[in-house]
């Protein structure tokens, strides 16, 4: 399973990624911590609501900037890895 997006404006100055409903399936419940590698690095994640919509949070010095392209997967075993590019 795999979620990709491109960082909207809003999304980069809330430091966090958009996950469209349809798609929130993929995630742990909404709230709870989860891991996520990202390039070398194990970091914390987690989705939340925020108004009507869900992000996921990461609890790291990561920085999204508008126009980055995300991908979010799954592995079989319940792992999740990060890749952005420009």
């Amino acid at each position: 399973m795999a979620y990709s997006r491109k960082i909207s404006a809003d999304e980069a100055q809330k430091n966090a990624v958009l996950i469209d409903a349809k798609s929130l399936k993929m995630f742990p419940d909404v709230g709870k911590e989860f891991r996520l590698k990202v390039g070398k690095k194990s970091v914390s994640a987690n989705v939340n609501n925020v108004g009507d919509a869900f992000y996921m949070h990461l609890f790291s010095s990561l920085v999204f900037r508008k126009g980055q392209k995300v991908s979010i997967s799954k592995g079989a075993k319940g792992a999740f890895e990060l890749k952005i590019s420009k």
